[in-house]
C-alpha cells in the first residue's frame, strides 16, 4: 500500500507484488521438479561442502596437535639426552684406577683384543658406562666379566649393547645374578646381531630357580633365526623338560652352533641325546666346511707358489735379455768409439803425412834455390 500526492484526496493506491503464475500442466511439473532437485543439489553441495571445511579443520587441528606434540616429544627427548649426557659426565668423572683406564682405552679403541673385568668392583653405572664405550669400540674381541653378582638390571644393558656392537666375538658372563628378563633381552639381541660367536650364561638364575621358563624359551628361539653364534653355554640354569623340548626344536633347525653347554640342568635323557646330534651333525658340517677351505687355501697357496715361480722365470729371462741388450749396446758403442779413434788417428797420420811432404817439398824447393846462386858465383 502506498500513499500518492498527486491522487485525490481521500484515496489511497494500492501495490501488490504477485509471485509467478504458471499454468497447471505437464510442463509445468516438470519445471517444478526440475527445480526441486536442483534445490536439492545445490543444499546437498552446501551440506558436503560444510562437512568438507568442518573436517579439514579437524585434520588442521589435529595436524597442529601432532605437530605440537612431536616438538614437545623432541625437546623432552633432547632435555632427557642432555640429562643423561650430564650424568654420564659426572659418572665418568668419578671413575678411578683401572676402570677409568678400560674405559678411556675403549673410547680410544685403543684397547687389547680381549678384557677381563674379573677383578674390578662394578656398580650399575660403571657397567651402563662400559656399555656405552662397547657400543663404537672396534678394538675389543671379547669380554669376560665373571662373579660380579651381576643382576637383570646389568644384564638388560650388556644385552641392549650387543644390537649396536658389530666387533665384539665372544662375552663370557657366568656365575653372576641374571634372571629371567636377562635371557629374554639377549634372545631378542641375538636375533639381531650377527658377529657374537660365544655366549658364557653358566651359572646364572635364568629360570629364577626353575620358576620361569618362557624367558628362556625366547632364548632358544633365537636359535632359529641366528645363525652365527658357534658356542652356547646355559649350564646350571635350573632348566627343566619344556626347555630342553624347546632347544631340541631350535637345534633342528639351527646348522651353525657347535657346541651347546646344558649340563646341570633337568633335560631329559632323550632330549640330551636328540640335542648332541643335532650339535654333532653340525659340527660335522663345520669340519667339512673348514677342510674344504683349508684345501682351496692350499690350492690359492700352490698356484700362488707357482705364479712365483713362474713370475721368476720371466724376470729371469727379461734379466738376461735386458743384459743380452746392454752387452750387444756396449759393443756397438766399443766399435763405434774404436772406429772414431781409427779414423781420428788416420786423419791426424794424413796431417802429419801431408806437414811433412809440405816440409820436404820446401826444402827441395831451397836447395834447388842456393844450387843456382853458386852457378852464378862462379861465372
Amino acid at each position: 500500500m502506498s500513499d500518492d500526492p498527486k491522487a485525490p484526496p481521500g484515496l489511497k493506491l494500492v501495490f501488490r507484488t504477485s509471485g509467478e503464475i504458471l499454468p497447471n500442466n505437464d510442463r509445468t511439473e516438470k519445471l517444478m521438479e526440475i527445480r526441486l532437485q536442483e534445490e536439492a543439489r545445490r543444499k546437498k553441495e552446501e551440506e558436503e561442502k560444510a562437512i568438507l571445511q568442518e573436517k579439514e579443520k579437524k585434520e588442521k587441528r589435529k595436524r597442529d596437535e601432532n605437530k605440537q606434540r612431536d616438538k614437545e616429544q623432541k625437546e623432552k627427548m633432547k632435555a632427557e639426552e642432555e640429562r643423561k649426557a650430564i650424568l654420564e659426565k659426572e659418572e665418568r668423572s668419578r671413575l678411578k684406577g683401572k676402570t677409568n683406564i678400560i674405559s678411556e682405552r675403549l673410547q680410544k679403541d685403543i684397547s687389547p683384543s680381549q678384557y677381563s673385568l674379573s677383578g674390578i668392583e662394578f656398580d650399575t653405572k660403571n657397567i651402563e658406562i662400559i656399555c656405552i664405550d662397547l657400543i663404537k669400540n672396534q678394538s675389543l674381541k671379547c669380554l669376560h666379566i665373571s662373579r660380579k653378582r651381576l643382576t637383570d638390571k646389568e644384564g638388560e644393558l650388556l644385552a641392549k649393547m650387543l644390537n649396536k656392537n658389530v666387533n665384539l666375538l665372544k662375552l663370557e658372563l657366568p656365575g653372576n645374578l641374571f634372571g629371567p628378563k636377562t635371557a629374554m633381552e639377549f634372545g631378542k639381541a641375538l636375533k639381531e646381531n650377527k658377529t657374537l660367536r660365544f655366549l658364557d650364561l653358566e651359572d646364572n638364575f635364568l629360570t629364577d630357580s626353575g620358576t620361569s621358563n618362557d624367558e628362556v624359551k625366547a632364548l632358544a628361539d633365537c636359535l632359529a633365526v641366528n645363525q652365527d653364534l658357534l658356542h652356547l653355554n646355559l649350564a646350571n640354569n635350573g632348566m627343566k623338560e619344556d626347555c630342553g623340548e624347546k632347544f631340541v626344536n631350535c637345534t633342528n633347525v639351527n646348522t651353525n652352533l657347535i657346541c651347546f653347554e646344558f649340563g646341570m640342568n633337568n633335560f631329559s635323557l632323550e632330549q640330551t641325546r636328540e640335542i648332541q646330534d643335532n650339535l654333532r651333525r653340525n659340527k660335522k658340517a663345520y669340519d667339512d666346511e673348514r677342510f674344504m677351505e683349508w684345501k682351496e687355501r692350499k690350492l690359492m697357496a700352490e698356484e700362488e707358489r707357482s705364479m712365483k715361480i713362474l713370475d721368476t722365470v720371466q724376470e729371469k729371462d727379461r734379466i738376461m735379455q735386458e743384459e743380452a741388450e746392454l752387452s750387444r749396446i756396449a759393443r756397438e758403442k766399443a766399435r763405434e768409439a774404436a772406429w772414431n779413434e781409427f779414423i781420428m788417428e788416420s786423419e791426424l797420420e794424413r796431417q802429419r803425412l801431408i806437414q811433412r811432404l809440405e816440409e820436404a817439398a820446401k826444402m827441395r824447393k831451397g836447395k834447388k834455390k842456393g844450387k843456382k846462386g853458386k852457378k852464378k858465383k862462379k861465372s
